[in-house]
C-alpha cells in the first residue's frame, strides 16, 4: 500500500508541474508584455499539448500499473489474513499485527483490541526453549536466532498443541518479530490413529497366526481321535452282526456304549469340517436333484425316531418336483441338524412339521417345531460358533454349539440363506431359501438317492446327542 501511495504522489507532482509550467508562461508574457507571434504562440500551445498528451498516457500507464499493484497486494494480505495458520508480528514485545486466526487464538474477535498491547500479556514465555539471550534480543528488537517450539503458552498457563516458528525480519531498517502457530492437533491425532492401526493389525496377525496354529490342532487332534474311535464303532458292527449270544442286541450299556461314539463322531466330525470351511477347503460336489424327495426322503428317515420321543412329524409340500443344484451329503446334514433341534427342544406330545414352498425362481424349505423356543435376545446368538442358549449343566440333550453354525455355512456355500423367527414357549421356525435350477437346462436331475443302511447311520450320528432315545442298530 506504500508503495501504490508512492506512486500517485508521482503522478500527481507530474500534473502539477505541467499545470505551473504553463501557468508560468502566461505569467511571464502578461507580466513583460511580451508580444509573441502567432507561431510562438501555436508552438507554445503544441508543446503545453503535447506535455498534457504525454502526462495523460503516464497518468493511465501508472494507473494499469497501480491497479495491478494493489491486486496483487490484496490477495496476499487475504492469504495471510484468511490462512489456517496463526500470524502475528510484534517488536519490542508489543503486538503490530494478527490475523484472524492468531486473533482467535488469543481469544479475542477484533485485532484492534490487541494491537499496541505487550506480548506477555497474552502468551508466557518457555524460557527454557527461548532463552535468556534471544529473549533479550527481541525486547530489544534486535536480531535473533530463529525459533521452533512444540507447544504454546497462554497466559493463564493453558497449554496448546502448536507448531510455533519465529524469525526476524526488517522492515525500514527496523526489526520485527514474525511467529507462525501452526496447529499439530490433527496432525498428533493421524499419528496416534497410524499408531493404533499398526498395534490393530500387528494384533490381527497375531491374532490369524494363533487361530491357524488353533485350526491345525483341531485338524490334527479330530483326525487322531477319529481313527480309532472309527475302529470301535467298527468292532461294534462287527459284534452286532454276530450271534446275540455273544452280545444281545437289547443290551442297554451295548447301545448306551454306541450311543455315546456316536456322540463322540459327531463332535469329531463337526470340528473337522468346521476347519476345513475356515481354510477354506470344504468341497462341496454340486449336482442338481428334485429337492422334495430329497427333504422328504430325510424326514421319513426319521419318523420312528421322532415318534419314539412321543413327538407327531409331517411333511408336506405345495409341489411335487423342484430342482435345485445342491450337495446332497450337505442337505441331508443341514435337514437332519434342524429335525435333530427340533426334537431335542420339543417336548412330549409336540408337533413338527416340514414345509416345502414354490417360489419359482427360489424353493422354500419350513422346518417347524412347537417347542420351548428362544428368547428375542438370543436369536441372533443361535447362528454364532460355539454359543448355546442353555449353558446349564442339567440341560437335557448334549451339544457343541457348532451344528447350526456349519448349517448356516452349508446352506450359504449352495448359494442359499437360512432364517430363524422363534417365539418364546410356543416354538421355532427355520426357512433356508435355496435358488432353483433352469426347467429349460438340458441336464437331467440326479435320482440317487442315499442308501438305507447308510442313511440309518447318518441319523443316529445326528441325533445321538439326545437323551432317553432309542437309536436304531
Amino acid at each position: 500500500m506504500i508503495r501504490i501511495q508512492k506512486v500517485d504522489q508521482q503522478r500527481t507532482i507530474i500534473f502539477s508541474l505541467i499545470n505551473c509550467l504553463s501557468i508560468l508562461l502566461g505569467l511571464i508574457c502578461y507580466c513583460y508584455q511580451i508580444k509573441l507571434n502567432n507561431i510562438t504562440v501555436v508552438s507554445v500551445g503544441i508543446l503545453l499539448l503535447i506535455l498534457n498528451i504525454l502526462s495523460v498516457i503516464i497518468s493511465i500507464k501508472m494507473k494499469a500499473y497501480t491497479n495491478g499493484i494493489e491486486e496483487r497486494l490484496c490477495m496476499f494480505e487475504e492469504i495471510v489474513e484468511e490462512s489456517p495458520n496463526a500470524i502475528f508480528v510484534h517488536r519490542k514485545l508489543e503486538f503490530k499485527y494478527l490475523n484472524k486466526k492468531a486473533t482467535e487464538l488469543f481469544g479475542l474477535k477484533n485485532s484492534k483490541n490487541i494491537i499496541g498491547k505487550p506480548v506477555e500479556n497474552f502468551v508466557k514465555f518457555n524460557m527454557d526453549a527461548v532463552g535468556q539471550k534471544r529473549y533479550d534480543a527481541v525486547k530489544e528488537a534486535r536480531n535473533f536466532e530463529p525459533l521452533v517450539e512444540e507447544v504454546f503458552f497462554r497466559e493463564n498457563g493453558k497449554i496448546i498443541d502448536m507448531e510455533i516458528f519465529s524469525n526476524n525480519i526488517e522492515v525500514k531498517g527496523n526489526n520485527y518479530a514474525l511467529v507462525l502457530c501452526r496447529n499439530v492437533i490433527e496432525k498428533k491425532k493421524i499419528l496416534e490413529l497410524k499408531e493404533k492401526i499398526y498395534l490393530e493389525e500387528k494384533k490381527l496377525r497375531e491374532k490369524i497366526q494363533h487361530d491357524r496354529i488353533k485350526d491345525e490342532f483341531f485338524a490334527n487332534l479330530s483326525h487322531e481321535l477319529r481313527t480309532p474311535l472309527t475302529i470301535i464303532l467298527g468292532t461294534m458292527q462287527l459284534f452286532e452282526n454276530t450271534s446275540e449270544a455273544i452280545i444281545p442286541k437289547k443290551n442297554k450299556r451295548f447301545k448306551t456304549l454306541k450311543q455315546n461314539g456316536y456322540r463322540l463322531l459327531r463332535l469329531i466330525n463337526n470340528l473337522i469340517d468346521i476347519t476345513k470351511i475356515d481354510s477354506g477347503y470344504f468341497d462341496i460336489n454340486m449336482d442338481k436333484y428334485n429337492i422334495v424327495s430329497v427333504v422328504e426322503e430325510i424326514t421319513s428317515s426319521v419318523i420312528d425316531y421322532v415318534e419314539n420321543k412321543g413327538l407327531y412329524i409331517e411333511f408336506d409340500t405345495e409341489v411335487e418336483e423342484k430342482i435345485v443344484n445342491c450337495h446332497i451329503e450337505s442337505m441331508d446334514r443341514i435337514i437332519l441338524n434342524l429335525l435333530s433341534n427340533a426334537v431335542k427342544f420339543t417336548p412330549e406330545g409336540g408337533r413338527i412339521v416340514v414345509n416345502i414352498f414354490d417360489e419359482v425362481d427360489n424353493v422354500k424349505i419350513v422346518v417347524k417345531d412347537t417347542g420351548i423356543g428362544i428368547k428375542e435376545e438370543n436369536i441372533n446368538l443361535i447362528f454364532d460358533r460355539f454359543r448355546q442358549v442353555d449353558k446349564s449343566f442339567t440341560r437335557n440333550h448334549e451339544g457343541s454349539g457348532i451344528g447350526l453354525s456349519i448349517v448356516k455355512s452349508l446352506v450359504e456355500m449352495q448359494g442359499g440363506t437360512i432364517s430363524l423367527s422363534s417365539e418364546y414357549g410356543k416354538g421355532s421356525e427355520f426357512v433356508i431359501t435355496l435358488p432353483v435350477e433352469d426347467e429349460f437346462t438340458n441336464q437331467s436331475a440326479n435320482l440317487t438317492m442315499e442308501k438305507g443302511d447308510y442313511m440309518k447311520q447318518k441319523v443316529n450320528i445326528e441325533f445321538s446327542d439326545i437323551y432317553n432315545l432309542k437309536l436304531e442298530c
